[in-house]
């Protein structure tokens, strides 16, 4: 394996994911993590990456422009302004939590930090999106074919044939 340029690999693939193509995050994430030491298997995992890079290559994230950027956020209701808001908050846990750690004055925080919220829809809508309706997914876990597709093009990631 030492002959092998896996970190090479990996290397090329994070540049393509870092510039257009966030729907190789997670696969990358995972490879990633071999490369002091990779197996036959991680390798095998490397080259599916670049087969499905070569085989989507016409494909691209868009941004679909600037007029969704004119307005913060519009809410129709209670309960999606207590959600925004707590999802700022645990942002901004997430971040001190961090933050606490890497200082290394404290003890690493391992026991999870609780938020409370008053709004019952807001805690509802919070509890679980269902894979079918979240598009971040291909960026945190493997899906079949069809959702990770269907998905990426939710992203942005659309293919050259459909602009053309």
């Amino acid at each position: 394996m030492n002959k092998i340029p896996y970190a090479y690999a990996i290397g090329s693939i994070m540049y393509a994911m870092l510039c257009t193509r966030p729907d190789v995050l997670y696969a990358l994430s995972a490879t990633s993590r071999y490369q002091y030491d990779p197996g036959d298997a991680h390798w095998i995992v490397v080259k599916n990456i670049l087969k499905y890079l070569r085989r989507t290559k016409n494909s691209f994230l868009i941004y679909e422009g600037q007029e969704e950027l004119a307005q913060d956020t519009v809410v129709d209701s209670n309960t999606e302004a207590e959600y925004i808001d707590a999802s700022s908050a645990v942002k901004e846990v997430v971040w001190i939590k961090k933050f606490i750690s890497e200082l290394g004055i404290v003890p690493s925080i391992v026991d999870p930090i609780g938020l409370y919220c008053d709004n019952n829809g807001a805690i509802a809508q919070a509890k679980e999106v269902p894979t079918l309706d979240n598009i971040a997914d291909p960026l945190t876990k493997p899906l079949a074919q069809q959702k990770h597709d269907g998905h990426t093009r939710s992203m942005g990631i659309r293919g050259m044939s459909d602009w053309l």
